[in-house]
């Protein structure tokens, strides 16, 4: 048995499954558990195999309780994980994720701990931005060429995306290099993408109950607590390369130290806001105008391209595939220009070695970089290289038998951070995709979504008085996304200079539905509501009305209260989470909240009431 020190100062009594294995150093931590090196002491040492790493957690207890809420939550994602290398990410695994041992796969359990064995990592992403910025693989002495990254990890995601399999916690810390081999190789051919705790299957377009994922790195769409899907994992791709394009232009600009200098590295624009909300705001404003800072900070070109990505992705539907090749195309192009200066020379700081198998938990953060010092190139005894441009990246096939001698870097855990929220959810597995084909630009271009406007408070009544029913029904709430039944709709009842509202309410066991427009901020839908300002609309004869009030306060992008104001048995009435299954009884006077997939859109069929 081996034996270190935890997180907690207790001994991890460990038996691993080789002869001549015992556990090293703590080399990092997780969403999902600690990360510790694996020491190899036998005489039969393979010189071909990766170094090893062990990412362990406690073993649950038995019995269920709010206490070990955390430590089951953590075994169920280890075990996740483990299911995901052996199973969709096996093709993958030494080429775009990290190996593990061909003899030891799987979950294993010794005494109180579970743990798997993976291949251990060098440094993070961006602690190889000096070695990136100075070597002929990335560009000449003239300019950084930041396409070759920018196209790898693309191509990291879309090699996951065959899979079926979405990553949603996207984000610099979780892409990672491998150790170097004994052959000559390109630094890319080392990159891989690690800690798989909320990867998941594909999703439906639902709401989504929290924000999943990274708030720093998170789509506008899981801003807005929608599920993700495969445009999301490529928007939360190009902030990672918007901020490896900042930071090379801040070594260029001797800036990096200023940015380096705030407890959260400020490169992004929106870094240092206070709040998930604040975030949102301040990304939405940045993201959305080529003027603003965000597009300022990295080399004019170069955030041309971006910002035309980007708009590509935002025009996405849920199901669309990314145009991966496309977006390869255009961000092959992006280079960040070196400083000329006499006969100054470059200066180059050696990366410190890593330990980390695994990426730390980051709240909003991004991984802090040792302070860069400005780059300034000799340009007096040799004649400036041609610029060279690649279309695109080396290729890997993605083959399972690769093996690469790879170890993991030391995740620095205080500054990791504590956004990747969202449980791992199992779904059935589902055939990869069809490689997505090179289309013309009029075939890659989809109408964008529109955004909405801030809604002012506007107080709109649905009059339903049909007094001979005493009855509650139940009411569900549910997408109505797709739903284009709009020819029944009707504005009846409509005064001068009131806010229409389109309803029709039909008979039980069918659909009701109502549309809102600009300026809709609650929508009040009952039977004999005290009149205030606003519109009674009347439902059509036949009606079987709810005998209760519900008001739904709408906030773009929020979620629901429905609240029961006016009820007219002593019972409850049932109020469904839109999209969802778990529903509350709600009696008089008591809340629910209600979530709406998505935006919002002005005269949009968006809810819909099911009578049961």
């Amino acid at each position: 048995a081996s034996k270190r020190r935890g997180t907690a100062g207790k001994a991890l009594d460990i038996d691993l499954p080789r002869k001549g294995w015992s556990i090293g150093s703590k080399l990092g931590e997780g969403a999902q558990g600690s990360v510790y090196a694996v020491v190899d002491t036998s005489s039969k040492k393979s010189k071909t195999e990766p170094q090893w790493a062990i990412k362990v957690t406690p073993k649950p207890p038995k019995t269920k309780s709010k206490a070990n809420a955390e430590i089951r939550a953590n075994s169920a994602s280890l075990g996740n994980e483990s299911n995901l290398y052996n199973a969709h990410l096996k093709p993958l695994r030494g080429v775009w994720v990290p190996q593990m041992p061909s003899d030891i796969q799987g979950i294993r359990e010794s005494n109180n701990y579970q743990y798997i064995v993976i291949e251990r990592m060098e440094c993070e992403l961006f602690d190889k931005m000096e070695e990136m910025a100075t070597s002929k693989e990335f560009g000449n002495t003239s300019s950084i060429s930041v396409g070759p990254l920018a196209g790898t990890l693309v191509q990291i995601v879309q090699a996951i995306h065959q899979t079926r399999q979405l990553i949603i916690d996207l984000k610099p810390e979780n892409f990672m290099f491998a150790m170097a081999s004994n052959k000559k190789g390109q630094l890319l051919d080392r990159l891989r993408i690690v800690d798989f705790g909320l990867m998941r299957p594909f999703q439906r377009p639902e709401p989504a109950a929290t924000l999943q994922g990274n708030a720093m790195y998170a789509s506008l769409h899981m801003h807005s607590l929608q599920n993700s899907s495969r445009r999301d994992d490529v928007e939360m791709t190009l902030y990672v390369i918007g901020e490896a394009l900042i930071r090379f232009q801040a070594m260029v600009d001797g800036t990096a130290a200023t940015m380096e200098q705030t407890e959260v590295p400020s490169y992004l624009p929106w870094s240092q806001a206070q709040s998930d909300e604040h975030l949102y705001e301040q990304k939405l404003k940045h993201v959305k105008s080529k003027t603003s800072e965000f597009y300022k900070r990295m080399p004019a070109e170069a955030a041309k391209v971006l910002y035309e990505c980007l708009e590509e992705v935002w025009s996405y539907e849920f199901n669309s595939e990314p145009d991966y090749d496309g977006l390869r195309d255009k961000l092959a192009t992006l280079k960040v220009a070196k400083k000329q200066r006499g006969k100054a020379t470059a200066t180059k700081k050696k990366t410190p070695a890593k330990a980390a198998a695994t990426p730390s938990k980051s709240k909003r953060t991004t991984r802090r970089a040792p302070a860069k010092e400005e780059i300034v190139i000799d340009d007096s005894d040799e004649e400036e290289e041609a610029s060279v441009e690649e279309d695109e990246p080396p290729r890997r096939t993605l083959r399972s038998g690769r093996k690469v001698q790879s170890p993991v870097p030391p995740a620095k855990a205080k500054r990791a951070a504590s956004r990747t929220i969202a449980t791992q959810t199992s779904e059935d597995d589902i055939s990869p995709p069809k490689r997505s084909t090179r289309g013309t630009a009029s075939s890659r271009k989809r109408e964008r979504s529109e955004e909405v406007a801030d809604m002012e408070v506007e107080e709109v009544y649905v009059d339903d008085s049909d007094e001979n029913d005493a009855q509650v029904e139940d009411v569900e709430m549910e997408d109505l996304a797709d739903d284009d039944d709009d020819e029944n709709q009707t504005t009846e009842n409509i005064k001068d200079g009131d806010v229409p509202v389109k309803m029709i309410i039909r008979s039980k066991g069918q659909r009701d539905q109502f549309c809102t427009i600009t300026g809709d901020e609650e929508i009040i839908i009952g039977s004999n509501p005290i009149k205030k300002k606003g519109v009674t609309t009347m439902t059509v004869p036949g009606t079987e009305a709810n005998h209760c009030m519900i008001s739904l306060y709408i906030k773009r992008g929020r979620a629901i209260n429905v609240k029961v104001k006016d009820l007219k048995t002593t019972g409850g009435t049932s109020v469904g989470r839109a999209g969802m299954t778990n529903y509350k009884d709600v009696k008089k006077g008591g809340q629910a909240g209600c979530m709406i997939p998505g935006e919002i859109l002005a005269g949009s069929a968006c809810i819909e009431f099911m009578r049961s």
